[in-house]
């Protein structure tokens, strides 16, 4: 806002004027004082004008604050006790493991209401799986603590999937689920640098039901002696060593999946299986000694599934030979380096010998020996041969956690 203001009343004021108009001009208000009066009552009436409607206004926001602070979202009205039994059902079911997307971490990113709640549900934590890498690992290493000890007095799940990682983080990964061991339930390590840290697994494992075990050195830690797992029925080995003879419970196992460098590795093993179900073997084709492994006579009794994996013809025969086994259902013979016709005279051998009734058999081969397997052995109920499917069981691997299926053929 501009105002033309009257000039100041000096300017008014000469060397000529008499004396007494002088007293006159100085004795007179300046004629701009009242205009900037009326300004100045102009400006304060806006400016109560303005407040009154800050005020106005502030009132109105408050109500709208007061009415969106009583309102509750129909989610939050749920009880406690319901919200965590859905948290629940959000995640994967036990004992498979959650990540990504289906973290509890997720829920705890919502509100704080939620954050709580799923902090104060200890079955949300019981299953966990980490890739440690090689980077972020001391923010790993207190994410997985977090978890531990979330997980309250439950059974746990864990998957530790190791790239390389150096040792002192090794250590301190391999020592921090060691203090929850008596906790293990279904327990999954696939390592490499990460294998030699493992501590010797000494204290008793009376929760561990599956054992999966990815490295090629071992235990670690000087593990010698069997390991106290009374529940232990499933195990899948990827690398075995000359250790593991006496170190895991063998007989008690009913699912087993091992590969074996060694033909005599498979020979000490095998007779030890007496309750195993299901039971997946992978042969080496390269460092298997002479052709005459001697095998003893093994009664396997409660074994339905047998797969087979690589290794020459021979080694198959040999092994076959020497089993004894009622109740086989379904028998994989996975990439051996022969073909069909080798196989006949050990099957039907097999099968006379067991009094099993094989249902199934797979094995490599085109369809032009498809009418020799069904003259050679009548009693099989169906044939899958390479060109047929024989892709649909070569998923790796077939064991699983999950305690309604035995194998994922």
């Amino acid at each position: 806002m501009s105002t033309n203001l009257p000039r100041p009343a000096t300017e008014f004021s000469g060397e000529g004027a008499s004396p007494s108009h002088s007293k006159s001009i100085s004795n007179a208000s300046p004629p701009y004082l009242a205009i900037d009066r009326a300004i100045l009552a102009e400006i304060d009436s806006q400016i109560a004008d303005l407040e009154r409607s800050v005020q106005a206004l502030r009132q109105q926001r408050s109500l709208v604050q007061d009415r969106l602070a009583a309102y509750r979202y129909p989610v939050l009205t749920l009880p406690n006790e319901i919200v965590s039994e859905i948290f629940q059902d959000f995640l994967p079911i036990y004992p498979e493991r959650p990540s990504g997307s289906q973290s509890p971490f997720v829920l705890c990113q919502i509100c704080r209401k939620w954050r709580n709640i799923a902090f104060a549900t200890p079955v949300l934590w019981r299953a966990c799986s980490l890739y440690l890498g090689e980077f972020k690992l001391q923010e790993k290493l207190e994410l997985l603590k977090i978890f531990l000890d979330l997980s309250g007095a439950y059974n746990l799940s864990i998957k530790l999937d190791n790239a390389f990682m150096d040792d002192e983080h090794s250590d301190q990964f391999a020592q921090l689920i060691a203090d929850y061991c008596a906790r293990w339930e279904h327990l999954d390590l696939s390592m490499t640098a990460f294998s030699d840290h493992i501590p010797a697994v000494e204290n008793p494992l009376p929760m561990l039901r599956t054992f999966r075990l990815q490295n090629s050195s071992g235990l670690g830690g000087g593990q010698k002696g069997l390991i106290s797992a009374p529940l232990l029925r499933k195990v899948a080995i990827a690398y075995y060593v000359d250790d593991y003879r006496t170190v895991f419970p063998w007989s008690q196992l009913t699912v087993l999946f091992v590969r074996l460098p060694k033909m005599r590795q498979c020979a000490d093993i095998l007779p030890h299986l007496v309750n195993v179900i299901h039971c997946r073997i992978r042969l080496s084709h390269s460092k298997w000694p002479g052709p005459h492994q001697v095998f003893s006579d093994v009664l396997l009794p409660h074994l339905e599934t047998l797969r087979f994996e690589g290794g020459p013809s021979l080694r198959y025969t040999t092994i076959l030979g020497s089993l004894t086994v009622p109740s086989l259902r379904k028998l994989m013979l996975v990439k051996p380096l022969s073909g069909a016709a080798h196989y006949i005279p050990a099957l039907a051998a097999l099968i006379s010998r067991s009094g099993c009734t094989l249902q199934q058999l797979c094995i490599p081969s085109s369809g032009s020996f498809i009418d020799d397997l069904r003259s050679g052995l009548p009693s099989v109920g169906s044939f899958i041969l390479e060109n047929e499917g024989m892709a649909d069981i070569e998923e790796e691997p077939f064991l699983v956690v999950d305690e309604s299926h035995e194998m994922d053929a």
